[in-house]
């Protein structure tokens, strides 16, 4: 069985998809760690839902989080979202978040915002972040919250 561990990390620096050793803490590495995260996060709601549905969609995307250097499917994302919104009633106001979806959905804003310049990848993270609210809605119907007006300041 070969070791999880190597030591070749231990300088600070780690190996790239192409062969290069960059410094942990660099772009390219902050990245792929947002991603990462989201995945996991992803993964996480995985184990905390009961629709299968959902869970094959999830199971679809966290693929997709590995191969997001090529053509994102963003159509199949926006397919989705159309028919998971159709079965929604419209949204006329802000709703607090509640659930994994949710959480999922801001891991996946700011993995957006630290891959901002993979021009291939933003659409994907983008249309993601949107599949992502309309899935915590559809999984927290009936747990929506609205969140409050703020009473006038003196």
């Amino acid at each position: 069985m070969l070791r999880i561990y190597t030591r070749k990390g231990d300088d600070g620096t780690t190996l790239l998809r192409d062969g290069r050793r960059v410094r942990k803490n660099s772009p390219e590495i902050e990245a792929e760690g947002a991603l990462d995260e989201l995945n996991s996060a992803i993964g996480l709601a995985r184990s905390l839902l009961a629709d299968r549905k959902l869970d094959a969609m999830l199971a679809d995307i966290q693929n997709d989080l590995f191969h997001l250097d090529a053509t994102a499917p963003v159509e199949k994302l926006e397919r989705w979202i159309d028919e998971m919104q159709a079965k929604l009633p419209p949204l006329k106001q802000f709703i607090l978040p509640v659930g994994p979806l949710h959480f999922a959905r801001a891991v996946c804003r700011r993995a957006e915002r630290v891959c901002a310049t993979k021009k291939t990848v933003v659409p994907y993270l983008n249309r993601l972040g949107d599949l992502l609210f309309v899935l915590a809605r559809r999984a927290g119907r009936g747990k929506e919250t609205k969140v409050s007006p703020r009473p006038a300041r003196c």
